[in-house]
């Protein structure tokens, strides 16, 4: 990894948006069924915003410049370059994120996906388009985790609503 990769991954820890700092408040210190997380880290040409190691998962919170044409046909670049390296990616929208309903679900797709093994180099991902909701909002109603009603976790049965630091870290294992 170039020096310049390294300063770019620094900065990006220190200018993290609210999505992903309340991803990394779940995926931190193995908070996330004992699976060890890295966020901004560098890989090859990219910055990957977490990176489990031992699953070599990629989970990539997706803001609304991500629904652009030139962005999503930079994104399928990006994840075949990972995929080429054996990395698999998951990606989801940082609005739903900001749900806290949604982002239970998408804590419980994240542990299926580092469950899974990653595709072979051979497949060819879908297009990110498919399911696309004609709203013109952007969201994906498909890929909603909560709309679509995956299973639940302890963090809103047990945790909606609370702040504190300990009610945060059992939300979301």
């Amino acid at each position: 990894v170039s020096s310049q990769a390294l300063k770019r991954a620094r900065s990006l820890r220190q200018g993290m948006s609210l999505p992903e700092l309340l991803l990394w408040d779940c995926l931190r210190g193995k908070r996330l069924e004992g699976l060890r997380f890295r966020r901004q880290h560098p890989i090859g040409p990219y910055v990957l915003d977490f990176y489990c190691p031992e699953t070599r998962l990629a989970v990539e919170g997706d803001g609304a410049h991500h629904e652009l044409p030139a962005q999503m046909a930079q994104d399928g670049r990006r994840d075949a370059w990972l995929l080429e390296q054996g990395i698999a990616t998951f990606r989801v929208a940082a609005t739903d994120i900001l749900d806290e309903k949604s982002l239970e679900g998408i804590l419980v797709m994240i542990v299926e996906a580092a469950a899974a093994p990653p595709p072979p180099p051979s497949a060819v991902p879908l297009l990110r388009e498919r399911g696309r909701s004609q709203a013109g909002d952007g969201r994906d109603p498909i890929s909603s985790p909560a709309k679509r009603g995956r299973g639940t976790t302890r963090s809103v049965v047990e945790g909606a609503g609370d702040t504190s630091k300990k009610d945060r870290q059992e939300r979301c294992i």
